[in-house]
């Protein structure tokens, strides 16, 4: 089984990293990760690499890996993973993973129009990509996250192979919706509208 652990009030911590690339919103950072470390609450890492906020490439890569030692839930993309690890591969990412950071619950391999691997405990796979017109990309790795946390929170446990995928396909749709209108924040979908796109391509 694999489950988020929950905190009085606050079910997850989602932090990305592009606030540690400066000294005030890093510091803010920490001690938010900090408080949810001891509340027992779920931090979700999202890795979201972007390069041109960090002045030192090295420094920030070392950052980065910090926050994944203090993450339950990471989600990368692939580009970020080879990045990081040296590979994209499912298996020898997840060998690497489970490794290196014992206290990693899960994580999720983004891979845009290719779909995303998992790895959630004993439970690992890969779901494709929704086939959808594309407009806009942007925010769709958000949304993607926000759907799996939402399919998450509402279940309260991934129990077998089967819901694992299920959750992970929940996320797809939900980015996959996302990615076929313009702006962020108005191109998110709504609840009927991520279930019809999973009945119209189960």
């Amino acid at each position: 089984m694999w489950r988020g652990s929950i905190g009085v009030g606050v079910a997850y911590l989602v932090m990305g990293t592009i606030a540690l690339a400066y000294p005030e919103s890093s510091r803010a950072a920490v001690t938010a990760l900090k408080l949810a470390r001891q509340a027992g609450v779920t931090v979700v890492v999202d890795v979201n690499w972007r390069s041109v906020f960090w002045e030192d490439q090295t420094y920030g890569k070392a950052s980065v890996m910090a926050v994944i030692e203090q993450a339950n839930l990471l989600k990368i993309s692939d580009d970020e993973a080879r990045w990081l690890f040296g590979t994209d591969d499912l298996t020898e990412l997840s060998d690497r993973l489970w490794m290196d950071f014992p206290q990693l619950g899960g994580f999720l391999l983004s891979a845009g129009e290719k779909g995303c691997g998992y790895g959630l405990g004993d439970f690992q796979g890969w779901v494709g990509a929704f086939d959808v017109p594309v407009v806009d990309t942007t925010g769709a790795g958000d949304a993607f996250l926000a759907g799996v946390l939402h399919y998450l929170d509402s279940q309260g446990a991934i129990n077998s192979p089967e819901a694992a995928a299920a959750m992970v396909r929940y996320g797809c749709a939900v980015g996959a919706l996302t990615t076929m209108q313009s702006g962020a924040i108005e191109a998110q979908p709504t609840p009927q509208q991520v279930e019809a796109l999973l009945a119209a391509q189960a």
